[in-house]
């Protein structure tokens, strides 16, 4: 792969090919990284990086090298959260980022997801009816 998209080995780290695990806290980075060295839970005598199911847990830039090819090592860093792409507690708590237990108000979540999923979608997918408003006025569109 890299030496199809002409990615050039860094001589500052051996001549070695790397690959960075970038996105938003707690989508799966470390565990990515933990299945291609093949590392489990509870394998002995594997490096691999710590996970945990609420965010923050990766503090750091991490470095393994991907077993049987020396020449290739995995970066792994903290979650990060784009400012583009949220603007609101609510954003934040769709996305997987904010945890729900730390979550004050719902409504603003639920509206999100309202614009976001169309009725019939919902309907379909929970087995529910949601009425239609009929005082559409309060509506952005």
């Amino acid at each position: 792969f890299a030496v199809e998209h002409h990615c050039n080995p860094d001589p500052r780290f051996n001549d070695c090919i790397q690959f960075g695990m970038v996105g938003f806290p707690n989508v799966g980075k470390s565990s990515v990284i933990n299945v291609l060295v093949g590392s489990a839970k509870n394998s002995h005598g594997i490096v691999r990086v710590a996970v945990a199911a609420q965010p923050g847990k990766t503090k750091h830039f991490q470095t393994l090298f991907l077993p049987d090819h020396d020449d290739m090592m995995l970066c792994d860093c903290p979650g990060l959260v784009f400012p583009s792409f949220v603007s609101s507690t609510a954003d934040l708590t769709v996305a997987g980022v904010y945890p729900i237990s730390q979550m004050r108000d719902y409504w603003p979540v639920i509206e999100l997801i309202c614009k976001r999923i169309p009725r019939e979608i919902l309907n379909a997918q929970y087995g529910i009816q949601i009425p239609i408003s009929k005082d559409l006025s309060h509506i952005d569109v």
